[in-house]
């Protein structure tokens, strides 16, 4: 359902949220990290996005982007 969302609404940001943050806990992490970057890309100073992307990239281990996401996530905090 949350991809007929973002398809039928693609600049909704909470159900690019929403998808990101079930495919990470599905293991899907190539599409979370997908729906995530669309998220930072529709909301930059919104600080969620980069902490659900920086936990996506951690799980697939891409520590170096996970850092630059955490680090953007602690600023705008």
């Amino acid at each position: 359902h949350l991809t007929q969302a973002v398809a039928l609404e693609p600049r909704n940001l909470e159900a690019w949220q929403l998808l990101g943050r079930a495919c990470t806990a599905t293991g899907e992490l190539d599409k979370a990290i997908l729906a995530l970057r669309k998220a930072v890309e529709l909301a930059p100073e919104e600080r969620r996005s980069h902490y659900f992307l920086m936990l996506a990239l951690q799980q697939a281990g891409n520590k170096e982007e996970a850092e630059k996401h955490r680090a953007v996530y602690r600023r705008l905090s």
